[in-house]
């Protein structure tokens, strides 16, 4: 009997397609294939009447596509050119039966497919693995090729052995260490790897509970390894950003069904405490790191039922942490989680009082307040955060951070103030933000119209019109503005006694021509340039320049 997915997996049918198999292609070209399997290389496999199976492997600037007859495996095919059987052909074979939930690799090894030990992979999957090797060896990162070999997996927990603290739940992630060392790409891949080598562990476990906590862990060392492995994985086909969304995804659905189906608020607690000790421990120590770890642990601890003696333990395992790091990421990690702890524990208020002792790398470190009150519009809290955010950016921060700022205080602004009250709010807010946030008050005046403040913000922080990109629009709307400004740049050169100060202050004077030109009050310059030159007739370099400027009044 031939193998059908719509068919049980039976002796027979196993026995068959072995038999088939081993016929189908040498052990070498087996042997590739496995690996390519275990490398992540097949996507998009679909089934077509449960006997054709077709999927894709992207390679380099190759795309092979690859369909297999089960029916008769001759009938199986790939775009690669190469006659016969090929390894392209053996991965989607095995990705097939994977996702039949058939034991690959016990079958593999069963039948004598493959090589217990795994014979030396290709040229290709050798050149493959050492540029990824390379890779972490150039930022000092170990890294282990995903399943090198066709090794028997480590015993799994039972429920019987169920954490009752923090080292029970550590427990598990050896385990998931032992069984699941290193991340795959793509991502469809990795997570049926996820779900085969891990998830399944407890799927016969009768505490539901249990299960939903297992699985949360499980995602949270997903995490680890796709964090660990982005730094280093040179063939990447899917977008770090993606992957990890999806991972997060997974994460967030496992801990609704947990905190929905748990009653005991005393063991949803100590569930909870645990996924955020291993979050500490998997994310505060690295700093290379996509996986945003602070995020996860604030949200982990924002759903932690009400509990001061967590609170507790978590504020001294931080202090253990801060005190025994003298300038490491781990440090500044653990000081921005204590600042968590602070805030559940007292509140916003009490909490943005430490941000400035704690400000290493910007505020983006505390925009996880920002997303979440905005997204649950707590304007209270969101307000509070703005205000402390803002302070420090106008002493520490750039523009870019004063554009981050401002997207967020807008939707509260909008969303709380009258019409009428929005530009004055508006106005506080950016002067607040000074002086990091010069040119983003300036972008606002500009888009108001209020070009006179446009100006006098330029006065007050000595900054020149024609230097911003609004000046031409000032120019254009009101000139008239713009003549203060010059006069009092082309004195100040001027008084400098100084040849080279005599030609910028003729620059400026230049600029004042042509704005008097505009207003079309020639005399009125006439009479400026006349009165000057009278004022200033003893400085024979200034008379110079004023003739080589061509700026002697007619």
């Amino acid at each position: 009997m031939n193998f059908d997915r719509n068919k049980p997996w039976t002796e027979e049918v196993e026995r068959n397609l072995a038999k088939q198999l081993s016929g189908f292609a040498v052990r070498q070209i087996f042997q590739e294939g496995v690996q390519l399997f275990q490398t992540g290389y097949v996507q998009d496999g679909e089934w077509d009447n449960g006997i054709t199976y077709s999927a894709r492997l992207p390679q380099g600037t190759s795309n092979y596509k690859v369909s297999i007859h089960f029916g008769f495996l001759p009938f199986s095919r790939c775009s690669c050119g190469i006659k016969g059987s090929c390894a392209h052909m053996i991965a989607v074979v095995c990705d097939a039966l994977f996702s039949c939930d058939v034991p690959v690799f016990v079958f593999i090894r069963k039948h004598g497919l493959a090589s217990v030990e795994g014979t030396p992979p290709s040229t290709s999957v050798q050149q493959q693995l050492a540029a990824t090797i390379e890779v972490s060896q150039k930022i000092d990162m170990p890294i282990k090729p995903a399943n090198p070999t066709l090794a028997e997996p480590q015993a799994a927990p039972v429920e019987s052995d169920l954490p009752t603290t923090w080292d029970g739940y550590r427990k598990w992630h050896r385990q998931f260490e032992k069984n699941m060392p290193s991340y795959s790409q793509p991502i469809a891949q990795f997570i049926k790897w996820v779900d085969h080598n891990l998830l399944r562990t407890s799927l016969n476990w009768a505490d539901e509970e249990r299960k939903l906590l297992f699985s949360a862990h499980v995602w949270l060392y997903a995490f680890k390894l796709a964090d660990r492995s982005f730094n280093h994985q040179r063939y990447a086909f899917d977008s770090i950003g993606t992957n990890l969304q999806t991972l997060l995804q997974e994460f967030n659905k496992t801990l609704i069904k947990l905190s929905s189906l748990t009653r005991d608020s005393g063991r949803l607690a100590q569930d909870l405490e645990g996924l955020c000790a291993i979050v500490g421990e998997y994310g505060f120590d690295y700093s290379r790191s996509y996986v945003d770890w602070m995020d996860i642990y604030r949200g982990l601890w924002s759903r932690l039922p009400a509990e001061p003696h967590a609170i507790i333990r978590e504020k001294a395992r931080l202090l253990e942490m801060i005190d025994s790091q003298v300038d490491s990421i781990r440090r500044v990690k653990a000081l921005l989680g204590m600042t968590h702890m602070i805030q559940l524990e007292k509140g916003p208020e009490a909490a943005t009082a430490y941000v400035e002792e704690y400000w290493h790398s910007g505020p983006s470190p505390f925009y996880g307040y920002l997303i979440a009150y905005s997204r649950s519009e707590n304007w209270r809290y969101l307000s509070i955060w703005l205000n402390c955010l803002s302070q420090l950016v106008s002493k520490y921060g750039h523009e870019g951070d004063v554009y981050d700022l401002l997207s967020f205080w807008e939707p509260m602004a909008e969303a709380t103030l009258s019409s009428d009250k929005f530009i004055e709010h508006l106005e506080m807010f950016m002067e607040n933000l000074l002086p990091a946030g010069f040119q983003p008050y300036a972008d606002v005046l500009l888009k108001r119209g209020d070009f006179k403040r446009w100006v006098d913000l330029h006065l007050a922080y000595d900054k020149l019109p024609d230097e911003s990109d609004g000046y031409a629009l000032v120019e254009r709307k009101a000139p008239e503005l713009l003549l203060p400004v010059y006069h009092r740049y082309a004195a100040e050169w001027i008084e400098t006694r100084k040849r080279d100060g005599y030609q910028y202050a003729i620059a400026h004077l230049k600029r004042l021509q042509k704005l008097y030109g505009k207003l079309k009050q020639q005399e009125s310059w006439n009479a400026y340039m006349n009165k000057l030159l009278e004022r200033y007739s003893r400085l024979k370099a200034l008379q110079e320049e004023v003739r080589k400027g061509h700026l002697v009044p007619k």
